[in-house]
């Protein structure tokens, strides 16, 4: 199984996104418990990937491959 979350950082004006893959129970893990606005701990690599598209211009993306996460809070409550 394979999930892929968007961790937003906030240390600019603006906040940045930032894609989290994260593999097997891990992802069912992150499946099950993961909400938007959750504070989260996440130690894994990054990945890069680069391609051209149609009109020859090159691409680049980075992801975080999670190895291991952490909640650092508790779950909302839902209304």
């Amino acid at each position: 199984i394979k999930a892929i979350v968007r961790l937003a950082t906030n240390e600019r004006p603006e906040a940045e996104f930032h894609p989290i893959t994260m593999w097997g129970s891990l992802a069912q893990v992150a499946a099950t418990h993961l909400q938007r606005g959750r504070l989260l701990y996440v130690e894994g690599r990054i990945h890069g990937s680069k391609w051209s598209d149609r009109q020859g211009i090159d691409h680049r993306t980075y992801e975080v491959i999670a190895d291991t996460f952490q909640f650092l809070d508790s779950p909302k409550a839902v209304a």
